[in-house]
Order: C-alpha cells, then sequence, then structure tokens
C-alpha cells in the first residue's frame, strides 16, 4: 500500500472540509487558551496575587492569546494539516472516505458526533461519579501505606 502523493491534495482538502477539521482546530486554540487562563489564575493565587495584582498581568495574557491564536490559526495550521493527510493516507483511502463524508450517510455521521461525545461524555461522567468514592478510598489507603512506610535514612 503506497502512501498518496502531493497530488493528492486536492482531495486531502476536500476530506478536511467534509470532516470538518477546520472546527476542531478552532477548538483546539479555545482550549489552549482557556487551559492558559486557569494556568495563569492558579500560578497567580499560588503567588499570593491581590485581584488587582492579577488583573495587571491581562495585557501580557492577551499578547499570549493573539500569540496562540495565530499559531493555530487556520491559515497558519491548513497547509501542513494537508500535508499530513497527503502522507497519512493512499489515494484510494482520500476517495473512499470522500464517497462516504459527503455522502447523505457521512455528512449525518458528521452532525450526530456532537450529541455522541456529549452522550459519551455524560456515561463517562457518570461512571466516574459512581465510582468515586472507591478511587478516593483507594487513594486515601495509598496515603495511609505510605504514612506507615519508614522514612528512608540518609546516606552518608
Amino acid at each position: 500500500m503506497g502512501v498518496a502523493h502531493a497530488a493528492d491534495a486536492a482531495k486531502a482538502e476536500q476530506l478536511i472540509e467534509a470532516t470538518g477539521v477546520e472546527q476542531s482546530v478552532v477548538g483546539m486554540q479555545q482550549q489552549l487558551m482557556q487551559a492558559a487562563a486557569q494556568r495563569y489564575m492558579m500560578a497567580a493565587q499560588q503567588r499570593g496575587l491581590d485581584e488587582t495584582q492579577a488583573a495587571s498581568g491581562r495585557p501580557a495574557m492577551e499578547a499570549l492569546f493573539e500569540d496562540i491564536q495565530n499559531t493555530l490559526s487556520w491559515d497558519a495550521m491548513k497547509a501542513d494539516v494537508v500535508r499530513v493527510h497527503t502522507e497519512v493516507f493512499t489515494d484510494a483511502e482520500l476517495d473512499a472516505a470522500l464517497g462516504f463524508y459527503t455522502s447523505a450517510e457521512g455528512r449525518s455521521f458528521m452532525e450526530k458526533q456532537g450529541r455522541l461525545m456529549e452522550r459519551t461524555g455524560e456515561v463517562a461522567e457518570q461512571r466516574v461519579e459512581a465510582a468515586m468514592p472507591r478511587f478516593e478510598a483507594a487513594i486515601e489507603s495509598a496515603v495511609e501505606a505510605a504514612a506507615n512506610t519508614a522514612p528512608a535514612q540518609p546516606s552518608g
């Protein structure tokens, strides 16, 4: 099975459009900015900064957000995403994927992905919630076992 060639870039672009990759890139961008904001707030709290001090970092954080947007913008990422698709998929795979994702069934499949992920997340959340007492007990047991272990003797 051979690797697709640069000539398949147009097909790769069609597949990328049909599967909503651009929206995923925007989502990654948003997630990274949220994580950066949370990390900033945690670091500010750990340093004991008051609200005014923490707010004074806003211009630097806005500059970071702009950098993230520029780094992960679709315009910046598109050529690399197309290249990766042409490196990973064969011409036949691109044709088959395009056939599916541009069909009525493929479009329906893509439209239902958000709902599918949401419902799957709900199931996982319910399972974690039900298991949390067991998880917490296991952590407490591990901490207790560690606390009952004799401290390491200094070498020397």
